[in-house]
């Protein structure tokens, strides 16, 4: 009989000691049905056709929505991903966790380091300041630390530090932090202002054409960037040898090129003086063109 009451009344009690999770909290607020939610978000956005078969507007319209069902949706994916974790245990630790450490219904950015060390995870620098960012918490690659997060941006961050987790199955953890370090140098050298003297070199996220040819352009030694001209100047010869000029017309265009390199480095200031054979390329050799 007692087995018997046991079992007829353990639905009750595990009905009143339900507690909603984050996501479910959220879809309550929005007056949404949290398993509809739940189907729509793990359906992928079907294109109307075949991409193959797509102009290039529609493939841009079709990326388009993909991208802004994915930047609308970041929180809800990360909040699904936290309820299903443990089976629900990360979550409840989580939220025991906001209520010791925050003050005001807030917490501190410095904060989160240790609070996600406390939860069992293991986080360098690069993938701490990768949850931060999405934030708003960092600057460059520093930490703000007085940056604060209610409890529904800790609990996402978790979120979303389980899925950075998860996705190490797929990529490998070294290269996810070069790359994204990599990302965060590159847009805080576009921020910043030019530094002197970087004027000369080509802007290739501008698309502004690079200087001319000169010595000390590939930022090389000086005799190693004349001996690379003097390659290209051969280079040259040769071309027009097999362009059909004649091979006395193609050496005097070589020995003028090989003139004109040490003049330019003689002007740099790190350069020796033209060959004799050079100089007489430029005063002008007879049968010369």
């Amino acid at each position: 009989l007692k087995a018997t009451l046991s079992g007829l009344f353990s639905p009750l009690r595990a009905a009143a000691t339900y507690m909603p999770s984050t996501f479910e909290e959220q879809c309550e607020q929005r007056q949404i049905n949290p398993d509809e939610w739940r189907k729509f978000l793990s359906t992928p956005i079907l294109a109307e056709k075949c991409l193959l078969d797509m102009t290039d507007l529609e493939l841009e319209a079709h990326y388009t929505r993909v991208e802004e069902r994915a930047e609308n949706t970041k929180e809800d994916r990360a909040l699904i991903i936290l309820e299903r974790a443990q089976e629900g245990r990360l979550e409840r630790q989580a939220g025991k966790l906001f209520l010791q450490s925050a003050k005001d219904d807030k917490i501190c950015a410095d904060q989160v380091p240790e609070m996600l060390e406390a939860l069992r995870y293991e986080l360098s620098n690069t993938e701490v300041h990768f949850l931060l960012r999405k934030f708003n918490a960092t600057e460059d690659f520093d930490m703000v630390p007085e940056s604060e997060l209610s409890r529904r941006q800790w609990m996402w961050l978790v979120g979303e530090c389980q899925m950075l987790k998860d996705s190490y199955r797929h990529i490998n953890p070294e290269a996810f932090e070069i790359a994204y370090e990599a990302m965060i140098n590159r847009q805080k050298t576009d921020r910043d202002p030019t530094p002197a003297g970087a004027a000369d070199w080509p802007n290739l996220h501008k698309g502004r054409a690079g200087p001319a040819l000169r010595p000390q352009s590939w930022g090389l030694p000086p005799e190693v960037e004349l001996e690379m001209l003097r390659q290209v100047a051969a280079t040259a010869t040769n071309a027009a040898v097999a362009a059909g000029a004649s091979p006395h017309s193609a050496s005097a265009l070589q020995r003028v090129a090989v003139a004109a390199t040490a003049t330019n480095g003689a002007a740099a200031g790190r350069a020796s003086p033209p060959p004799a054979s050079a100089q007489d390329a430029v005063r002008g050799t007879p049968g010369g063109s």
